[in-house]
This record gives structure tokens, sequence and C-alpha cells, in this order.
């Protein structure tokens, strides 16, 4: 773990748009859905395979 994941430099942090429309926790109970939120600038490393046994 050391040799990879440790090493790789982190990418900037993402960001979380959120429909500026929604005013209150009723509006969440009511007719908010996923598609009322959205992740910007999210990236990721390629994942890092390890050989196991079960």
């Amino acid at each position: 773990m050391r040799d990879v994941q440790l090493k790789r430099e982190p990418y900037p942090l993402p960001t979380l748009k959120i429909n500026p429309d929604i005013n209150s926790l009723k509006d969440i109970e009511t007719w908010v859905t996923m598609d009322d939120f959205e992740v910007e600038g999210y990236q990721f490393h390629e994942p890092i395979a390890y050989p196991f046994s079960v």
C-alpha cells in the first residue's frame, strides 16, 4: 500500500451543486429527487489490484 496508494497525488476536491429552489426540509420530503444534486469535478485514480485468496 505504501508503494502505491500513499504516493498518489490527490486530485482537486469536487463540488456539490444543489438546486437553489430547495428552501426547506419540507421541500426535501415532498419533491426533491437525486436530479436536484450534481457532483462536478470528481476525479479518481485507477483501482489498485492486490492479489488475495479466500
